[in-house]
């Protein structure tokens, strides 16, 4: 496309965000209507500028074809939690941690518990998925408002995706940015370790809102008597978490962790509840469907498996297909493009940047692509302004890095919000951590403070 066609691009992308927002937080639709009519949109925009369809339709299935690794790790992750439900690996871990309860400082607890976590495993998704679901089981029987649990969790899983040694997003920042990992490690926590303290603040000031009638011990023991009624408790249950944890300092690849705690994980719950392959094969397909007490308790003790995660796996497949047509008819590049015209100073840059990658991430719902594509427009860029790669990469992790937790169609922000069960404008409000990260990157820009070359410092100095 060319620069002449930049407002009718512009307006289809105002009305696609627009569209978007409202679907999604106003009318509760499932993100993926939108983009698979916003990849129509774009269809029809490329025939009108040459393109042929057969081309358009090659763009869309290349883009799409890039979700298939992260859809094989969700939809292992589905099954491996419906299994951990049914074999009671997930009641078992819930029943032993009412035992460590305490109301005072619950939300800050379960904040700095899923933080450590988070960066021992690498891993948001890998969070979720373990210790997550067993505080947001401990945390239903609190009387706290359910999505401000979620979005502690949510807040201290991203501390982890976004700082660990083992985390990919950290290491995809560091190689399209081109500095060294460990470097970029260190100057990660410039910024975030006021945003790490800040939301710990905020967690530690809403416990003193609902500190004093946060335990109900009532609910508590109905609780465990529901789950020592349906399951048998067992330290080899603790087995298969312990294994997705060693597996994962490890660094073996996600899909391949998961597939191999999920086979484990098979075996250890046969033995322990007696359950047979075709009840351990449901339970991975179906999810636990069992029916037990109350609604709420039923939330946490049943669900799980493949067929749920239906809606995120069409998702994940309409925001890249969605990305593919963006890119391979040229709209991401005309429109950023325009961006960069005015842009002089290295600090004015790396302010783009944040601006950039958010943007990206609005319209793509793909955190990958929201840190690729500003990465690869404004590396060269951005060192003749006298900025390090360091700049660019922190600027790109505090912005699409933790923003996908809260932008409600993005993949990061589904993820949470089925396996923890809540809807995903419910708890987007209170994962504190993904909003304050942009603007304490913003205020650090301001002040001056970033990374630059060796060159840029010399002549500054002068």
């Amino acid at each position: 496309m060319k620069a002449e066609d930049l407002p009718e691009v512009i307006a289809f992308l105002i009305f696609f965000a627009v569209s978007m927002l409202v679907t999604v937080t106003v009318w509760h639709r499932p993100a993926y209507i939108v983009l698979l009519v916003g990849s129509c949109g774009v269809v029809l925009l490329g025939l009108r500028h040459g393109f042929t369809g057969p081309e358009l339709g090659r763009m869309f299935v290349a883009g799409a074809l890039q979700a298939v690794p992260v859809v094989i790790i969700v939809s292992l992750i589905g099954m491996l939690t419906g299994v951990w439900k049914a074999g009671g690996v997930i009641p078992a871990l819930m029943n032993w941690s009412f035992d460590f309860i305490r109301p005072q400082g619950f939300l800050l607890t379960i904040f700095l518990l899923t933080t450590m976590v988070a960066m021992l495993l690498g891993t948001a998704t890998g969070t979720f998925s373990t210790i997550g679901i067993v505080l947001a089981g401990v945390g239903a029987v609190m009387d706290i408002p359910y999505p401000i649990v979620v979005g502690a969790i949510v807040s201290g899983a991203f501390v982890g995706d976004r700082g660990s040694p083992l985390s990919s997003t950290v290491n995809l920042i560091a190689a399209m940015s081109g500095c060294d990992v460990r470097d970029f490690l260190r100057h990660l926590w410039t910024t975030g370790a006021p945003g790490l303290v800040l939301t710990a603040v905020f967690y530690f000031v809403l416990d003193q809102v609902y500190s004093q009638e946060a335990l109900n011990v009532t609910v508590i023991e109905n609780f465990r008597v529901l789950i020592v009624s349906h399951f048998r408790l067992s330290p080899w249950l603790l087995l298969p978490p312990a294994l997705l944890a060693v597996l994962a300092v490890a660094r073996v690849p996600a899909q391949y962790n998961i597939l191999t705690v999920l086979l484990g994980s098979a075996a250890v719950c046969g033995f322990v509840q007696g359950l047979t392959l075709l009840d351990i094969g449901s339970a991975a397909v179906f999810g636990y469907q069992q029916v037990v007490g109350t609604k709420e308790a039923a939330r946490f003790i049943s669900g799980g498996g493949l067929l749920p995660l239906i809606p995120i796996l069409i998702t994940l497949f309409a925001a890249t297909g969605f990305n593919g047509l963006l890119e391979g008819t040229g709209i991401t590049r005309l429109v950023l493009a325009q961006f960069l015209e005015d842009v002089f100073g290295p600090a004015q840059l790396l302010k783009l940047t944040v601006a950039i990658s958010a943007a990206v991430l609005m319209i793509t719902s793909n955190q990958a692509v929201s840190i690729v594509v500003p990465a690869r427009m404004l590396r060269d860029k951005l060192q003749d302004t006298g900025a390090s790669e360091l700049a660019l990469a922190r600027a790109i992790a505090d912005s699409g890095g933790v923003l996908a937790a809260v932008v409600p169609w993005s993949t990061a922000a589904l993820t949470p919000a089925l396996l923890l069960g809540t809807k995903v404008y419910a708890f987007i409000p209170y994962a504190m951590f993904c909003w304050l990260q942009p603007l304490v990157e913003l205020t650090f820009l301001r002040c001056g403070r970033y990374a630059r070359t060796s060159a840029a410092v010399v002549n500054q100095t002068r």
